[in-house]
């Protein structure tokens, strides 16, 4: 006879499948290095070709930008700059660090 397995652990199962998920940019042909969920949007940062690129979506999904340099970022989306220029690290501070 073959033990029968509840059934609430198939609901549970199921019903987790069913959550929720966070928006995401559209997935580019590039590497991701880290997605920063934030309150408003979700910023996703790839390696490019030429060095980091950044997308972001907002809360309903919808693309506020995708695959943009830092340059980009500053010129056309000054908020996404200020939230995400604190947290780079450009080459100076590379060369600083491997001095030391």
């Amino acid at each position: 006879m073959v033990p029968r397995k509840p059934l609430s652990i198939l609901v549970v199962a199921l019903v987790g499948g069913c959550a929720p998920q966070p928006a995401q940019a559209p997935s580019a042909a590039y590497p991701v290095i880290v997605r920063l969920v934030g309150r408003n949007q979700t910023i996703t940062i790839t390696s490019g070709p030429r060095g980091p690129l950044y997308s972001a979506v907002n809360r309903a999904g919808e693309l506020i930008v995708q695959s943009a340099t830092l340059e980009q970022l500053r010129r056309e989306h000054p908020q996404l700059y200020r939230q995400i220029a604190p947290a780079t690290a450009g080459t100076e501070d590379i060369l600083i660090l491997a001095a030391d």
